[in-house]
């Protein structure tokens, strides 16, 4: 009875083991690795998949593997696999907890004053290293009647609403009551108009290029090397204190959880 108890046995653990080997076509080989049809994706082999995109994953596959071959070859034994994953795994992990901390444990949100306060304490941070700008730019269709627009423009440009005349420019851009970089202003217009421009305050500029009309004035300007208005900045400072906070946080909980192991006995330090 235990002969044939060993008998069946070996037969499961041969049968388990055993490789079993394709049936399907052979479509190409790279070294020891394999492709056959069974192994095409369904999207593949779904019978309304073209020739081409048949050829193209085959061609995508043998790159790859070829790839992989060279990379194994080259520098497979020159670090540890293992180590790698390993490490990558903590990264995420510790990625994720981060995450889970912040959400669960920090305050996110930042009042005015605390904005105020972080950028008085750090202003050197904040030097601008190009104009800051209030400006208003008009783009319009230079075969339009522009005449009342121009009228305006003429009369009360620091103050007027030309929303009034999207149907004849495409563009209204009107930031005269906030703080812009140049770089913003400069990417809604052409070299050629660029260059008119004066950099000064209340400076306006009404030029014709390509049969487009650009009316563009400067309300108010701060030269570069001087502090960006706080309003300019207040994003990148929101970000600043967040992470600030985050850094503060996860310091805090660490050494929350290492006095509690010691406390507990779960951490220990053995010395020499």
């Amino acid at each position: 009875m235990k002969r044939w108890l060993l008998y069946i046995t070996v037969i499961i653990f041969v049968c388990c083991n055993q490789v079993t080997p394709k049936s399907s076509k052979l479509l190409a080989t790279v070294g020891d690795k394999s492709l056959y049809e069974e192994d095409l994706p369904l999207w593949v082999i779904d019978s309304t998949a073209t020739i081409d995109m048949r050829e193209t994953y085959i061609d995508k596959w043998i790159r790859s593997e070829t790839m992989l071959a060279a990379a194994e070859s080259q520098v497979g034994g020159s670090f540890d696999l293992d180590e790698l994953v390993q490490n990558y795994k903590e990264s995420l992990l510790m990625h994720n907890f981060e995450k889970f901390l912040v959400k669960n444990h920090m305050d996110s949100l930042v009042s005015e004053s605390q904005i105020q306060n972080y950028y008085d304490e750090n202003k050197e941070e904040f030097v601008l290293d190009e104009h800051a700008v209030s400006a208003l730019l008009l783009r319009c269709n230079a075969e339009s009647d522009l005449s009342n627009l121009k009228s305006a423009w003429k009369k009360n440009k620091s103050t007027l609403d030309f929303s009034q005349y999207h149907s004849i420019c495409d563009l209204v851009w009107d930031q005269r009551y906030s703080w812009v970089r140049e770089s913003s202003l400069n990417s809604m217009l052409p070299e050629s108009v660029r260059k008119k421009i004066s950099w000064t305050k209340e400076s306006s500029l009404e030029i014709n290029n390509d049969n487009v009309q650009y009316f563009v004035f400067l309300r108010d300007i701060i030269e570069p090397s001087n502090s960006a208005p706080v309003s300019l900045v207040k994003e990148n400072i929101i970000k600043l204190i967040l992470h600030k906070r985050k850094k503060t946080l996860m310091k805090e909980y660490e050494e929350k959880l290492v006095q509690e192991g010691i406390k507990n006995k779960q951490i220990s330090l053995v010395k020499e």
